[in-house]
């Protein structure tokens, strides 16, 4: 069971590794828009939600490691 666990917890570390990427990478394109007014409104919109959506499950899959560790 153990080695199971052990094995879970790379699999969620590897995620969550991506989603801080993508966090990382909207947060700098979302400052970069503001500053450069290079995206349309729309476009801004579509990220802001995508940037929100990708947080939240960064969040989760936290929450999710600190269980299985846990565990």
């Amino acid at each position: 069971m153990k080695e199971f666990i052990n094995r879970l917890l790379a699999k969620y570390n590897g995620i969550i590794n991506e989603l801080e990427e993508l966090d990382n990478l909207c947060r700098t394109t979302l400052e970069e828009a503001n500053l450069n007014g290079n995206y349309s409104e729309e476009d801004i919109a579509l990220l802001m939600v995508f940037a929100r959506d990708n947080h939240k499950r960064l969040q989760f899959a936290k929450a999710e490691r600190e269980l299985i560790d846990q565990y």
